[in-house]
């Protein structure tokens, strides 16, 4: 490669330059040149300036070489006259004709003969060379007549032969500096001067484009590369920018040839080579375009070169690495406007520039170094020369097929033809095309030879590509290698290829292409493994999965669809094929159901009023992406709730070929509460189904939150990874009961025996007889048991009714303390012959509403039992129908009070009483076996206004046709409602207070699972009408009375005592006059508890006192009066008397005086006893102060009256 030196023209009209030629040459290259061009810019520094000496004679005729940096004239006399005879006129030519017509530094050399004087003669004071200097110097007086400026020193003086060595070298030190400051003087102005042009013309006017080469030509000549490089970058776009807008000033023509002398790395194969300069096309339009471009090039090309050979081997491979890589650039450039074919030429330049002695160097580092890091870093040379290479063998692809070679196999899988196919024709010579480069014609000289060359440069690239990594263009690349090997019937070296390409384009959208390849793939593997019937299925499968098209999956239509070449009947033998792979199965393979079906479930499950069966179904949209008819043998959905599964089955399901589609699935299965859908899957044949995974991302199903619900769809991965598409979003479903349909639910039991634990189980069977019913019911509770001392209830019927209700009590035991309980019910029967399933689980609330207080009152033959019966619950009050109490012991007689209640409310702290006296027989003892039954009947108010609420909103569902969504609404009433209970409880008249919070919740619920958008409106209607109404329930809702049964045991009292004082009685007392008293004490035991000996029977509820044993037969007991300050008690404080209980019956008397201390009505003193044996027992006790509220009226005496001040 030429260096390109910067040339410094010279004049020697005295063939002086000899003499110094050798020593001036010695001191080239110019070294250590430091340019400062820009005030605002750092220094630019020039290690090395290659010079080139060249010489210029002065004609009239003669052009200036814009090349030439410096001028120097080479001059010699030995006198004055000489001198002014010819050298100052030869002096003055060259500066008119060369010098003053440039914008370059000039310089004068006057070289000394040998052995002449500076003078002449002493008495001349002006020497030789001060004359010249007079001449032409810094103030030179002929400079003014040729319109030269002064100032800078141009005369130099040189010497054949010096003194000494020193003076030599101080001489031409000189002379070098010089030359140096004179150059950069002329970058100066150069650079000045093509700046100056840059800012005076736009920047995509021809004149721009001209500075611009100048100017990188002045930076190239100064080898400052990188800064020539950039500004050629600069020149090549703003030649594209400016051919659109100036189409005048340009031509399209190539004239170029392969075979030509000019066919080099610098020229391009361009004929005209005097057209290859920039500069000299610009000053001449109109352009050709393709010859500035290539032009342009070239000079990009001849910096990189220079930058190559000048670096270190690392740096010297990047510079390659960017250089082919510009070639690239370069040939697309000129192949998009060329109007004519330049195949030929791009391959036969690409072979210039990989022949180079810059490219070879490199190669060869590359090839000979072991050090994987050098490779690693020389990844752009390998990308580089990989991306020039396949352009190369583009350009040989497009010669071969307009010369009839071609790699078969793409075309066969497009029409089908799977034939074998013969080589025969592959060796046959043809006829030499009209090839230039001879290389060409070698490599299509047959098929053969161009099969091997297209296998062996594929190969080429793909090593290059592996070095940088990229891996699907390696897949694309091996696709060739593919076709070319299922040509040559190498099937299973195309398998080992096609084998991971597919993936690649199928997964970019390029289902077209990665379709092909599947093809080829299968009938590779017919070919070499037949009986592989799973990786026959898989790429059935995966040929069937590049089909859909992107209205639903999201991949590329038209061009690069797979779609656009399969016609339906194709569609169906490829899919038909598939099944058939799959019935010689032996295990069961699973694969995404989005593979062919996009599906997307309903939010609604209904229950089936086409059959009278209790059956419900949800709705399946189903997305055809084949477009074919279809038939599964099976399809199921499953959902979850609360950790168990329901599934909706159906079979034979027919699909045609109609791309949306909607199916009913059913399941004989009732599952109450909220449904998540878990996966839906399709069996296509009995070893082949797709499988959707839907899973749910969020917790709650509370229809009243706020809480948005999200699903997010989890993928099925399997071995062979298929296409994936966007998966259904299934919302929360409800599954609800249904009025005409089989249900049931819990209740409390209308009757309930205190202390017993029972629920009641009630059935509404549907318009079917059904047969084997089989119920289970279970608590989730630990600590329930049941009478058979198991976890669950079990209960078989054969038989039940349509429309039959039957009512199922269910006891149980519970040891714990919870009062609410969850509770579960499995129901299974049987209609004609098909089975049928309930669940349900619900919350039941163990306690009453009624709460009933007794206490007792005893008497010496009688005792009084009084009950109190209120709420349990201050905000609910009951309705009391009827208190009872009743004895099947002959031995009490119970009487009632004479006026009684029908129907009696008992609001928050304010229970009813009931009063009842019991006469036990005059035979009558009290062994605790003896017990009454108390019976509550009542009902909440509550209740009672949900029951009034729910008649009339079934009959307004009933009148529409809308009861089936009762129990859609059923729970928001039954747990949101409030009523008005006090008003209807006085007036009987039902009023909601929440009417429209109540309605906002139907709303919702109706908006959410209601399919139509007019039934949600008629439904929310209804409800909003009926709870914003107000109206009377005239009769009393029997459904809802409750019985509460309460045994009572008959109470006992250890002792009653009976106290009576006894006096005579006058219509008055005197203050201070004594009143003897007789007090009697009837003490009675009969009442107390005695042994029996039968066995003892828990009793649930007690009116008395805890009792112990029966109490000795004889047991003392203190009697005293309490202090009272109207008395003055006088013989009685405390007296002991002791009570035999054998005889049922002792009296003590004792006698004392009272004595009144006020006037007035005053009452008898209290008395009370209490025990005075030793506390062994306890004992329960009474008194009865018979007359202790009487009153003595106390007057004072008449004749002694006191009067206090």
């Amino acid at each position: 490669m030429a260096s390109h030196p910067v040339r410094i023209g010279y004049y020697d009209p005295f063939n002086t330059y000899q003499a110094v030629q050798n020593e001036l040459q010695h001191k080239f290259p110019l070294t250590n040149l430091h340019w400062k061009y820009n005030s605002l810019k750092p220094v630019k520094s020039i290690p090395v300036l290659p010079v080139e000496l060249v010489e210029e004679i002065p004609k009239s005729s003669a052009t200036t070489d814009s090349s030439v940096y410096l001028r120097l004239m080479f001059v010699t006399y030995d006198s004055l006259e000489l001198y002014r005879s010819q050298v100052r006129p030869l002096i003055k030519e060259w500066l008119k004709k060369l010098v003053v017509t440039s914008s370059v530094e000039w310089m004068i050399l006057f070289v000394m003969p040998s052995g002449s004087k500076d003078k002449s003669s002493t008495i001349i004071k002006t020497s030789l060379f001060d004359k010249l200097k007079i001449d032409f110097d810094t103030s030179g007086k002929e400079l003014s007549e040729l319109s030269i400026e002064p100032g800078t020193e141009r005369c130099i003086k040189l010497r054949q032969k010096y003194e000494s060595d020193f003076a030599k070298t101080e001489s031409y030190t000189e002379l070098i500096s010089q030359i140096k400051s004179m150059l950069l003087n002329t970058f100066d102005s150069k650079h000045q001067q093509y700046n100056d042009m840059l800012s005076t013309y736009n920047q995509n006017h021809m004149s721009s484009l001209l500075a611009k080469v100048q100017l990188a030509r002045l930076f190239y000549h100064m080898r400052l590369l990188e800064d020539s490089l950039a500004i050629y970058d600069d020149l090549y776009s703003a030649i594209n920018i400016l051919i659109p807008t100036n189409k005048s000033a340009f031509t399209e023509s190539f004239d170029i040839s392969v075979d030509s002398n000019n066919f080099n790395i610098d020229t391009l194969g361009v004929k005209d080579v005097s057209s290859f300069d920039p500069d000299k096309l610009l000053q001449s339009p109109p352009v050709n375009v393709f010859c500035l471009k290539s032009s342009v090039f070239s000079a990009q090309t001849q910096i990189l070169r220079a930058l190559a050979s000048s670096s270190s081997p690392s740096s010297s491979i990047a510079h390659v690495g960017v250089m082919l890589k510009r070639l690239s650039r370069f040939l697309n450039d000129v192949s998009s406007d060329a109007s004519c074919d330049v195949n030929e030429w791009m391959f036969a330049v690409i072979d210039l520039f990989t022949n180079s002695d810059t490219y070879v160097s490199a190669d060869k580092f590359l090839t000979a170094s072991t050090d994987d890091e050098i490779k690693l870093s020389s990844t752009d040379f390998y990308n580089s020369r990989a991306e020039l290479v396949l352009l190369q063998r583009s350009a040989l692809i497009a010669i071969a097929s307009k010369n009839g070679f071609s790699i078969k196999g793409l075309d066969d899988v497009l029409h089908q033809h799977f034939q074998d196919i013969s080589l025969d024709d592959d060796t046959k010579p043809r006829n030499n095309p009209p090839f230039s480069y001879p290389r060409l014609k070698e490599i299509l000289k047959d098929t053969a030879s161009y099969y091997n060359y297209f296998e062996q440069v594929t190969e080429f690239i793909i090593q290059d590509l592996v070095v940088c990594g990229r891996e699907k263009t390696i897949d694309m690349l091996s696709i060739d290698l593919a076709f070319l090997n299922y040509h040559k019937g190498n099937y299973e070296a195309a398998i080992d290829i096609i084998h991971n390409s597919y993936q690649y384009f199928i997964e970019s959208g390029w289902t077209f292409l990665g379709g092909v390849l599947l093809e080829v793939y299968l009938h590779c593997i017919q070919k070499v493994n037949p009986d592989n019937h799973v990786m026959l299925l898989d790429i059935c499968l995966k040929l069937l999965a590049s089909i859909p098209s992107s209205s639903t999956s999201g991949k590329v239509v038209g061009i690069n669809s797979y779609q656009s070449i399969k016609k339906k009947p194709q569609i169906e033998g490829l899919f038909e094929k598939m099944i058939d792979c799959s019935l010689h199965l032996s295990e069961t393979v699973e694969y995404p159901l989005q593979t062919f079906f996009t599906t997307k479930i309903s939010s609604y499950i209904s229950a089936d009023f086409e059959s009278s069966l209790d059956r419900y179904f949800v709705e399946l949209k189903v997305t055809n992406l084949l477009g074919i008819p279809i038939t599964w043998s099976s399809v199921a959905i499953e959902f979850q709730t609360s950790g168990e599964n329901i599934t909706f089955l159906r079979k034979n399901v027919t699909l045609t070929n109609e791309r949306e589609q909607t199916i009913k699935v059913y399941s004989n299965n009732f599952r109450r509460g909220y449904l998540s859908p878990k996966q839906i899957i399709v069996n296509l044949s009995e070893k082949l189904q797709f499988c959707e995974k839907l899973s749910r991302d969020g917790d709650g199903d509370d229809d009243f939150n706020q809480t948005v619900l999200k699903f997010t769809n989890g993928s099925f991965t399997q071995a062979a990874t298929l296409l994936q598409a966007p998966q259904a979003e299934p919302n929360l479903l409800l599954m609800y009961r249904n009025l005409n349909k089989f249900w049931c639910e819990f209740r409390q039991p209308s009757s309930l025996v205190l202390g017993s634990n029972a629920i009641e189980l009630e059935i509404h069977n549907g318009d079917n007889d059904l047969s084997k019913l089989d119920i289970t019911v279970t608590f989730g509770s630990v600590d329930v048991k049941f009478d058979n001392h198991g976890r669950a209830f079990r209960q078989q019927t054969e038989s039940l009714n349509r429309k039959e209700v039957k009512r199922i009590p269910v006891k149980y035991f519970y040891t714990g303390d919870s009062l609410k309980l969850n509770v579960s019910a499995q129901i299974s029967y049987t209609v004609n012959g098909e089975t049928f399933q309930y669940f349900m689980d619900d919350d039941i609330d163990r306690s009453l509403a009624v709460s009933v207080t007794v206490s007792d009152i005893f008497r010496e033959s009688f005792f009084y039992s009084k009950f109190q019966v209120g709420t349990s619950n201050a905000k609910f009050p009951i309705r009391i129908k009827d208190v009872t109490l009743t004895s099947d012991s002959t031995n009490f007689d119970i009487q009632v009070p004479s006026k009684s209640y029908d129907s009696v409310v008992a609001f928050g702290e304010q229970p009813v009483s009931y009063l009842y006296r019991i006469l036990p027989t005059a035979t009558y003892r009290n062994f605790q076996v003896e017990k009454f039954d108390l019976k509550v009947t009542y009902s909440d108010i509550r209740s009672e206004c949900l029951l009034s609420l729910q008649k009339r909103l079934i009959g307004e569902f009933k009148s529409l046709k809308l009861d089936h969504y009762w129990f859609l609404i059923h729970s928001i009433l039954q747990d949101s409602l409030r009523f008005d209970l006090n008003h209807y409880a006085i007036y009987r008249e039902v009023k909601v207070l929440n009417h429209n919070e109540t309605l906002l919740f139907a709303a919702k619920m109706a908006n959410k699972y209601v399919p139509f958008e007019h039934l949600q409106q008629q439904l929310v209607k209804v409800v909003g009408d009926v709870i914003s109404d107000q109206w009377l329930e005239p009769e009393e809702p029997g459904d809802e009375l409750r019985e509460l049964r309460i045994a009572v045991p008959a109470p006992s009292l250890d002792v009653l005592h009976s106290a009576t004082f006894e006096y005579e009685r006058k219509s008055q007392y005197l203050v201070g006059e004594p009143i003897e008293i007789k007090l009697t004490i009837n003490t009675i035991s009969s009442w107390a508890l005695e042994k029996s000996g039968l066995e003892n029977e828990e009793i649930l509820a007690s009116s008395s006192p805890k009792r112990g044993e029966p109490v000795k037969k004889k047991h003392s007991f203190q009697a005293s009066l309490l202090y009272d300050e109207n008395w003055l008690i006088s013989g009685f404080k405390r007296e002991i008397f002791e009570v035999d209980y054998s005889t049922g019956f002792s009296e003590n008397d004792f006698s004392l005086v009272l004595i009144p201390l006020n006037v007035g009505k005053l009452e008898l003193p209290k008395i009370g006893i209490k025990s005075a044996s030793a506390q062994e027992q306890e004992i329960s006790m009474d008194t009865i102060l018979k007359n202790g509220s009487e009153t003595l009226l106390v007057v004072p005496e008449v004749s002694s009256i006191t009067f206090t001040f």
